[in-house]
């Protein structure tokens, strides 16, 4: 198997690490056009509250299936499954938050976010069949490092957008990001559906 400083394996983790990015961010900037469109339209907490609960525990809730989706099937065909859904998602949103119907993209939201739990798991389970034993910790700092600048940046991106854009812009910006991080999976032609036993630390969550 090659490894990580080889510079076939070394795009392909970076190009995995990319996606992941491109995911978590793409999802926080969505959430930050749901909120400032939510409190926008309805000036009410309660809204905001319930829009989160339904949102993160839907996730909660099926997350055991959707990883269990993620670690079995074919890993590239996930992630890029996973990324084109959501897109698909923010892209209607955009649409429903243009004509102000709020319930509608709250339900196409908890439906996006459902998807994450796949995507996470297919990329975990890939960064073993990338590199080498020796290498691996190394792989999945990177993967947790992108992972984390995602997270953080999402909504940081969203907030910016809104300063020059109105919401529906920030979701179809959103959708676009998510296309980005299922074409990087294309580029990847080492195979990502054998079974490994390795530990791969990227699974142990705080």
């Amino acid at each position: 198997m090659k490894t990580l400083h080889s510079p076939t394996s070394n795009s392909a983790v970076l190009r995995l690490a990319d996606s992941q990015a491109l995911s978590y961010a793409g999802r926080g900037a969505a959430m930050t056009a749901l909120i400032w469109a939510l409190y926008a339209s309805t000036g009410s907490a309660w809204w905001l509250s319930g829009a989160m609960l339904a949102i993160f525990g839907a996730a909660t809730v099926v997350s055991p299936f959707t990883g269990h989706v993620g670690d079995r099937h074919d890993r590239r065909v996930v992630i890029m499954i996973s990324a084109l859904l959501a897109a698909a998602g923010f892209g209607a949103s955009a649409l429903l938050v243009w004509r102000g119907d709020a319930v509608a993209t709250i339900v196409l939201m908890v439906a996006a976010g459902c998807t994450q739990g796949a995507l996470t798991a297919a990329v975990q389970g890939a960064v073993p069949n990338l590199v080498a034993d020796d290498e691996l910790a190394r792989a999945n700092s990177v993967a947790g490092a992108f992972k984390s600048a995602g997270y953080m940046l999402g909504p940081g991106i969203g907030g910016a957008l809104l300063a020059v854009t109105a919401a529906p812009g920030v979701f179809a910006v959103s959708a676009a990001m998510m296309v980005v991080s299922a074409l990087l999976m294309v580029g990847i032609r080492a195979p990502l559906d054998r079974k490994s036993t390795r530990l791969n630390s990227s699974h142990i969550t705080i």
